[in-house]
C-alpha cells in the first residue's frame, strides 16, 4: 500500500509540503507584525536586524527543542529525520517563535504567560492560547499514530501535523472570543 495515498492530506511528501509553506507563512507574519507592534509593547523599538537575529535563533532553538521533544514521545530517531525536523520546525513558529519576538527571552515573563498561567494583555494572551493550542493539538494528533499504523494518514507526522495546525487556528480563535469575539457593543 506504500505511495497510493486517498487524498493528498494522507501523503506525507505533500505534508512536507505544507509544513514549509506553514512555516514560511508564520514566519513573515510573526516577523511583519512584531516590526509593526514593537514600539507599543517594548520600551525601545528593536531595529530590523534584531528582530532578524532575534528569529534566527529563536526558531532554531524552537525546532532543536520541539524535535527533541518528539523523540522522546516517541518520534523515529534515525529514520524518518526530516518529517521530525519538520515537525519541530512547525511547532516552533506556532508556539515558540512568536514569544521569543514579543518577550524576548526573559524567563521571568515566560513563566508567568505558560507555567502561571497569567498573560496580561491581548498580546501575551494570543501567544498563551496559540502557543498551548498547537502543542496540546499536535499532542492529541498523535492519537490516530498507533491504532492502526497501515493507514497512510497514521504515518509519522501527519496526523501530529495537521493536530497542531488545528490547535493553533483554535487558539486564534478563543483569543479573539476572549477579545469580545463577535459582540456589536465592544470596546477597547
Amino acid at each position: 500500500m506504500e505511495g497510493i495515498y486517498n487524498t493528498p492530506l494522507e501523503d506525507p511528501e505533500w505534508t512536507e509540503i505544507y509544513i514549509e509553506w506553514m512555516i514560511g507563512l508564520v514566519l513573515a507574519s510573526n516577523v511583519g507584525f512584531c516590526w509593526l507592534v514593537q514600539n507599543r509593547h517594548h520600551n525601545r523599538k528593536l531595529h530590523v536586524a534584531e528582530i532578524l537575529v532575534i528569529t534566527i535563533l529563536g526558531f532554531t532553538v524552537g525546532t532543536l527543542l520541539f524535535q527533541f521533544i518528539a523523540i522522546c514521545f516517541g518520534a523515529p530517531l534515525l529514520t524518518n529525520v526530516s518529517r521530525t525536523l519538520h515537525f519541530g520546525a512547525l511547532l516552533s513558529a506556532f508556539s515558540f517563535l512568536s514569544p521569543c519576538l514579543f518577550m524576548g527571552f526573559d524567563t521571568n515573563q515566560w513563566i508567568r504567560v505558560y507555567a502561571n498561567h497569567s498573560p496580561k494583555n491581548k498580546l501575551e494572551r494570543f501567544l498563551y492560547y496559540t502557543g498551548y493550542g498547537s502543542v496540546i493539538g499536535a499532542w492529541l494528533g498523535a492519537i490516530p499514530i498507533p491504532l492502526d499504523s497501515d493507514r497512510p494518514y497514521q504515518v509519522w507526522p501527519v496526523s501530529c501535523v495537521y493536530g497542531a495546525t488545528g490547535g493553533y487556528i483554535l487558539g486564534v480563535f478563543i483569543w479573539f472570543i476572549s477579545l469580545g469575539g463577535f459582540r456589536k457593543d465592544h470596546k477597547d
